[in-house]
């Protein structure tokens, strides 16, 4: 937090360019969550990918993913479970609208390429469903 509240108004009042590169970063923790009408599914094996990569978590957990303007794919599998995937949009981080009024092009433009524009949610659920059981039909 002293990163955040220290760098903003430095790069607001100096202009520089690719202010939520500097506070942001390209990257962050994401938690994922699975769960079911039951409540949460522990022990998922999730895989979050956008076009700057791809990463494995079990849930519940947390993995750090590189931001990116496109959405997020988060697919979990689990014994006992319907396969399930979340797609998830990407927002504007607040740190970008300093860079377009103070900082110009240069700054947005190596925000946006990095990735730094970019935020995702700071947790994302997944719902599941129980698989369905199969029967054998008796002859």
């Amino acid at each position: 937090m002293l990163r955040s509240s220290f760098l903003l108004p430095l790069c607001l009042i100096a202009g520089l360019g690719g202010c939520a590169d500097i506070i942001n970063g390209s990257t962050e923790k994401i938690a994922v969550q699975t769960t079911s009408a039951t409540g949460e599914v522990d022990g998922a094996q999730c895989a979050l990918d956008n076009k700057k990569g791809s990463w494995q978590v079990t849930s519940p957990g947390s993995v750090t993913v590189r931001r990116g303007s496109e959405p997020l794919d988060v697919s979990c599998t689990k014994n006992g479970y319907a396969p399930a995937t979340e797609y998830v949009d990407s927002s504007t981080s607040g740190a970008v609208y300093g860079n377009v009024l103070l900082g110009g092009g240069i700054g947005a433009t190596v925000d946006t390429v990095s990735g730094a524009a970019w935020k995702y949610p700071k947790v994302i659920k997944v719902p599941m469903q129980p698989a369905p059981v199969k029967t054998v039909a008796a002859n």
